[in-house]
């Protein structure tokens, strides 16, 4: 995660440490419809954009046991790693569907499996840059607020066109239907 300054400097929180700069954000788990995410020791500034990954990006992952232990071990209890491969789940959508009424399941599991360049996968990490409505000004007394609301309509009609079937609606790991799942997310 970055928050990107007035002047286009960027301020990276925990760069390549999942241990203390990457989140779970477990919808199951919102308050009031709400996941909060704290940074703490943020420097003063103002702050104009905030860049987020989705998923672990690859320098991350490849530091291994020593750089993302703790890390490894939330995600683990949160069922967001493979079973049967190396590697990070980025996004899970789980669910019903259907035409009629909503009552055949659904698990898409994006993510990568290991070191993305050595399994010759694709790499289904990516950045999200977004423009602030206000500067965040940040003090030594002012931490404030950045709310994000997302519009999970974009998985299925984001910028390619998506239709559930028997096909795609247990797909997991990184596929083609996954790749255009994970591009669909980026504009939610």
């Amino acid at each position: 995660m970055s928050l990107i300054d007035e002047s286009g400097n960027e301020f990276k929180y925990h760069e390549n440490n999942p241990d203390k700069g990457a989140f779970i954000i477990n919808q199951e788990n919102a308050v009031a419809g709400i996941v909060y995410v704290d940074l703490d020791e943020v420097p003063k500034n103002n702050y104009k954009k905030i860049k987020f990954g989705l998923g672990i990006s690859q320098n991350a992952y490849l530091l291994g046991q020593n750089g993302q232990a703790e890390f490894w071990e939330k995600a683990k209890k949160e069922s967001l790693t493979w079973s049967w491969a190396a590697g990070y789940i980025f996004v899970k959508l789980e669910g019903k569907y259907g035409t009629g009424s909503a009552n055949t399941e659904f698990m898409n599991h994006t993510g990568n499996m290991g070191n993305v360049t050595a399994n010759n996968t694709p790499d289904l990490y990516r950045e999200v840059t977004l423009d602030l409505p206000t500067t965040a000004r940040v003090s030594g007394t002012i931490k404030p607020s950045i709310h994000i609301l997302a519009d999970l309509n974009q998985y299925l009609s984001g910028e390619t066109a998506i239709s559930l079937s028997t096909a795609n609606d247990m797909a997991m790991g990184s596929n083609q239907h996954l790749v255009n799942v994970t591009n669909n997310l980026i504009n939610v």
